[in-house]
């Protein structure tokens, strides 16, 4: 069974704006289990859940603040992008399981 937050409709969307090399940012996760649109960066861990299928996700560069702006605004303005992301994002993390995780683990030891 996917990790689902409970009580994790407060908002519409999220940002992580990471500039940390997080190897497995527990945010991100769980803003996409929820079906948040998210807008972040190539950092860390961060494009093995987050990509351009299901987030907003951009280069940490000196077009950052600019790219962010873009995505905020997109975001605000396009009701059919921010389900985009949203449906995405649900379907891609259905497959993030206990088992799933760990069948990796084990597959990284070999």
């Amino acid at each position: 069974e996917p990790f689902r937050l409970s009580g994790s409709s407060c908002s519409s969307r999220a940002i992580n704006t990471s500039i940390w090399n997080d190897p497995a940012p527990l945010t991100v996760i769980e803003s996409l289990t929820c079906g948040k649109p998210l807008i972040t960066t190539y950092s860390g861990g961060i494009p093995e859940y987050a990509n351009s299928n299901n987030s907003l996700i951009y280069r940490i560069d000196e077009n950052l603040i600019q790219n962010l702006a873009g995505g905020i605004t997109l975001l605000a303005n396009e009701k059919n992008e921010r389900k985009r992301l949203s449906d995405e994002a649900k379907k891609e993390s259905v497959n993030w399981t206990k088992k799933s995780y760990y069948i990796d683990f084990e597959n990284s030891l070999k």
